[in-house]
């Protein structure tokens, strides 16, 4: 879907090894045929065109999509594989990515609002004014609002090991202050905005944003 909205070319890896086949039945004379075989057919069986390139590699998961990502506009994962605990909504192999990758990542989930708003993270970081500009972006090729979230807490902030008061509506007032710097600093011309200054860990408020948003 991603490949269509922003007409880009979509591959579909699939890293294997003798002992990482697909499949539930180990066979010692496995290759890499074997593997292209397999792929094929779940790209099939997903439904998705035949323009959809596929490529096999013999290689650990993480390092060869890590690898192949590497001048990809995007870098597509499920959010948890077939192996660990139920617990473990990411996955080792997702996680790994995530934290490895040079290029954007996205995590898949079985979204409840797919067509929902693009949800963008918002500091005074570098980091997070790109994050903004891809999810502007995404908002205008989705056609959708877009969201800026900026979380803080008040009272108690440690500073270099030393509790440190910062009055609630000091807090709040300086993220609003945030919002407002980021959106100088990005172009959203004709998009719709909406900002977000919630108290709370970044991480919490994250996900609480995310049951009604269709990309975070």
């Amino acid at each position: 879907r991603e490949g269509e909205l922003h007409g880009a070319s979509v591959t579909a890896l699939l890293a294997w090894s003798l002992l990482g086949q697909p499949g539930a039945t180990f066979r010692p004379d496995f290759d890499e045929e074997d593997a292209r075989a397999a792929l094929r057919d779940w790209v099939r069986d997903a439904g998705l065109p035949a323009a959809v390139e596929c490529e096999v590699t013999c290689d650990l998961p993480a390092s060869a999509l890590v690898d192949a990502g590497a001048d990809a506009d995007l870098l597509v994962v499920g959010s948890r594989g077939l192996g660990g605990f139920k617990e473990l909504l990411l996955g080792s192999v997702s996680s790994a990515v995530a934290e490895r990758s040079v290029s954007p990542v996205a995590v898949i989930r079985e979204a409840e609002h797919p067509d929902g708003p693009v949800v963008v993270g918002v500091d005074s970081s570098a980091n997070a004014v790109r994050s903004l500009r891809w999810a502007a972006e995404e908002a205008r090729v989705r056609r959708t609002r877009l969201e800026l979230v900026r979380a803080w807490v008040g009272n108690a902030s440690p500073v270099f090991g030393l509790p440190i008061v910062v009055p609630r509506a000091q807090a709040q007032l300086a993220a609003e202050h945030e919002l407002t710097r980021a959106m100088e600093r990005v172009d959203l011309s004709g998009l719709e905005v909406e900002q977000h200054a919630l108290e709370g860990t970044p991480a919490g408020v994250l996900v609480d944003r995310s049951h009604a948003a269709g990309v975070v």
